[in-house]
């Protein structure tokens, strides 16, 4: 007897062990990925002992790894169970957070007995929904009306969504759509200064679950050209500068347009210098040729629609240059204007000696002027004007006498030419000095010659008489042959005379004889020559 009650002693102890193992279970999920508000169905088939296990429950557990952050349960019959899982919000009302989440399950055999199975499941939950939307245009014009049209569905599972609030904004305003089966449209008028580039629509819509799903449309808008203008570096310019043109081209939003742009400049008497058609993406740059016209000159800006025109000026510019070659100095007007000027020239070598020349040049013509008839034999740094310039080389002196004489005259030792600085003065004394020398000359000359004629005049030529004119007559009439009537007649006529003039003469001549004791008359007051009259 007491082995009989220690045999079943042992098989209370034993059974509980046996018992542990009796558990075998399969599960199923029906969806692997849903959305807040969808339902995924656990499935259980619990088996205890070899049987079916008719009671007890089933505790299913949500992990965000390995914490546990959801759980629910369901009851076991006829060895099944079953679990609707819903994921809409939390206790606090906050929206069921999107992720993957693996699902451990508890079953209780109603005794006291439990099996944990870990791990079972995997469930994506997502809480997305996602939205495409499109226009009815390409490319829309400013204050067209254009159709926006979408669709709203569940990421997770490409379903449509049947009822959410849809909220579009557009140029500060909002635009509430109905949401018919997942689709929604709406319309509204572009401005008539919207941006022609990157338009923006965004679209938000949230379901009652929670699920909530935003989009973006960019678009573009056809730009009209509406305003063109013309930026340069500067306004005033000197011939060979650069003028820096970048046109601007903008559309009805003041946005800057990329297109074709002609470019024109005209000059003071219309002529056009630079014709081009560029592009509005760049600058342009242009340089003022040499000599050109001063006063006012016409950059033209034009497109397809639209023109423009900035003035600017092209100031007088006055240049000299100049250059050596040999013994010759070439000046050169690089200037835009005429030059009608004196030049002076500093001829430096032991001394300086200034020149001064008249020069009346056009643009771009040019004087040459040999500077071996101005100075001396030697080697001369020149300035002329502001410009300097080495190594003139006079060979020989091409100066005439004049000029010798003249750099031979000295005043305080030194020679005019040779002063620091000749004067527009200094170079009239000079002049005159040398006039007054030439004249006293001519004076000289003119005085000797003059009283050399009057004693030639004063000597009286012999008088002849004619004594006997009938012998004349008789003497021509007969070299000239046989006269007629008249002429007889009309050298009578000329005799008569003859002999009444001679009769004055010689009545004259002797009162004369008699007269030399006469005191003479004064001679009449006659203005004196003087160098100043002496060619008159």
């Amino acid at each position: 007897m007491k082995k009989g009650f220690l045999i079943i002693l042992a098989f209370l102890i034993v059974l509980p062990l046996i018992n542990a193992d009796d558990f075998s279970s399969s599960f199923s999920l029906s969806k692997s990925d849903v959305h807040l508000g969808e339902t995924a169905i656990l499935t259980g088939n619990i088996n205890f002992n070899g049987k079916s296990l008719n009671q007890g429950y089933a505790l299913i557990e949500f992990l965000d790894l390995d914490s546990i952050i959801y759980t629910t349960s369901a009851p076991i019959s006829n060895g099944k169970f079953t679990s609707e899982l819903t994921f809409t919000k939390k206790p606090n009302d906050d929206p069921f957070p999107s992720g993957e989440y693996s699902i451990n399950v508890v079953i209780n055999n109603g005794f006291g007995s439990s099996e944990r199975y870990n791990n079972i499941k995997t469930l994506s939950v997502n809480n997305e929904i996602s939205v495409s939307s499109s226009i009815n245009k390409d490319l829309p014009l400013p204050g067209e009306e254009i159709k926006l049209a979408g669709t709203a569905y569940y990421k997770s599972s490409s379903e449509r969504v049947s009822k959410a609030n849809i909220k579009i904004n557009f140029n500060s305003k909002e635009y509430s759509p109905i949401l018919n089966n997942g689709d929604f449209s709406t319309t509204f008028t572009l401005p008539l200064d919207i941006s022609s580039k990157d338009n923006e629509i965004s679209i938000d819509i949230e379901d009652e679950y929670g699920n909530k799903g935003s989009s973006t449309l960019n678009f573009n808008v056809k730009g009209i050209q509406y305003s063109i203008k013309v930026e340069l570096n500067k306004e005033s310019f000197i011939p060979g500068g650069e003028i820096e043109i970048t046109p601007l081209l903008y559309d009805q939003s003041n946005d800057l347009i990329e297109d074709e742009i002609s470019i024109d400049i005209t000059n003071p008497k219309k002529d056009s210098v630079y014709s081009r058609i560029v592009s509005t993406d760049g600058k342009v740059t242009y340089q003022i040729p040499d000599y050109s016209i001063p006063g006012s000159w016409k950059i033209s800006v034009k497109s397809s629609k639209l023109e423009t025109t900035k003035t600017i000026e092209i100031v007088e510019y006055e240049k000299l240059d100049s250059r050596i070659e040999g013994s010759i100095l070439v000046v050169k007007n690089s200037g835009n204007m005429k030059y009608d000027k004196e030049l002076l020239i500093n001829a430096i070598s032991d001394g300086t000696r200034s020149i001064i020349k008249s020069i009346n040049l056009k643009p771009g013509e040019e004087a040459v002027f040999d500077l071996s008839k101005e100075l001396p034999q030697g080697t001369y740094d020149l300035e002329v004007g502001n410009q300097k310039l080495s190594n003139l080389i006079i060979d020989a002196d091409n100066r005439n006498i004049v000029k010798k004489t003249t750099d031979a005259i000295g005043l305080t030792g030194k020679a005019i030419s040779e002063l620091p600085q000749e004067t527009k003065s200094t170079k009239n004394a000079t002049y005159l000095l040398i006039l007054v020398l030439i004249g006293i000359g001519l004076y000289g000359l003119y005085y000797y010659s003059k009283n050399y004629r009057k004693k030639s005049i004063h000597k009286e030529a012999p008088t002849t008489i004619i004594k006997n004119p009938l012998k004349v007559v008789k003497k021509k009439r007969y070299e000239f042959g046989k006269a007629t009537d008249a002429d007889i007649q009309e050298f009578k006529q000329r005799v008569l005379k003859d002999l009444e003039t001679n009769s004055i003469k010689k009545n004259s001549s002797s009162q004369n004889r008699f007269d030399y004791n006469k005191p003479k008359k004064p001679p009449e007051n006659k203005e004196q020559p003087s160098p100043f009259n002496m060619f008159d």
